[in-house]
């Protein structure tokens, strides 16, 4: 019995061991498998590589940002320098366009030595214009409306101003549909207030006004008519026309607008 009771005791020890045989009374304990936790462990302690992209995505678009920036910046300097640009022309035009006027308002007195520059609304072509014995105008290549313009032009730089409305009355015949029409007609206007023809000159003003309203000589036409008025002698309209044409002209025509401004304070 003794060595029966030895032999047990060796027996369940060996079994108890080995983990072959679980002892009455006692739960079975389960071991981890760490084989199946070891691969999500391994994925979740690896952030930097999930998150990766995303800060290269936020670093290319910071670059992309400021180098929209740096465009920017360069397009509102040309922006600036554009802006001076035109407000220097604009500033020039209107200087040139008062010396124009300044220049052609001396010719209505009879000893001013000024000249009167051509009329730069087209390009320069070659032709004379001369006086026959019947005091007619002949301009060369009369067929030719912009040479014939341009003789006209020549004889008021001469200051032969009837031999000048004889030819922009020519040349207004000869070419109606010509595109200088418009053109003849103010400088014919202009003639004829040099020599105080009010009547002939306004007629001329009025009519590049009512028939070119879209020409780039209306407004030079409507500011003379004000002139025109205020020389023969109807300054109350006069000074009424002339303000509707300094409001009219404020933001398309500037200068003829401060032109009107400026004849209004002589008034």
């Amino acid at each position: 019995m003794r060595y029966l009771a030895l032999v047990l005791a060796v027996l369940s020890a060996s079994t108890s061991a080995e983990d072959k045989w679980i002892s009455v009374g006692k739960s079975p304990v389960i071991s981890p498998a760490p084989s199946q936790i070891q691969p999500i462990i391994s994925e979740s302690s690896a952030p930097s590589s999930v998150n990766m992209p995303n800060q290269n995505l936020v670093s290319e678009l910071l670059m992309q940002v400021e180098q929209l920036q740096q465009e920017l910046a360069l397009v509102r300097g040309k922006v600036e320098q554009q802006n001076a640009h035109i407000k220097r022309m604009e500033k020039q035009q209107q200087d040139r366009y008062i010396d124009l006027d300044r220049r052609m308002a001396s010719l209505m007195t009879p000893s001013s030595q000024s000249d009167l520059p051509v009329d730069e609304s087209t390009p320069t072509v070659t032709g004379s214009a001369s006086p026959t014995a019947a005091g007619t105008v002949v301009a060369s290549g009369s067929s030719d409306p912009e040479q014939a313009y341009r003789s006209a032009m020549g004889l008021i730089r001469e200051r032969k101003y009837d031999e000048a409305d004889k030819a922009f009355t020519q040349l207004i015949s000869a070419h109606p549909d010509s595109p200088l029409l418009a053109n003849s007609m103010y400088w014919k206007g202009e003639v004829n207030l040099v020599q105080s023809r009010f009547d002939v000159a306004e007629a001329q003003f009025r009519k590049v006004i009512k028939d070119y309203p879209d020409h780039p000589k209306v407004a030079d036409a409507s500011y003379k008519l004000g002139v025109t008025m205020d020389r023969a002698g109807r300054k109350a309209e006069a000074k009424t026309w002339l303000k509707d044409v300094a409001t009219k002209y404020a933001s398309t025509s500037p200068s003829t607008a401060k032109l009107a401004e400026n004849y209004l304070k002589t008034i």
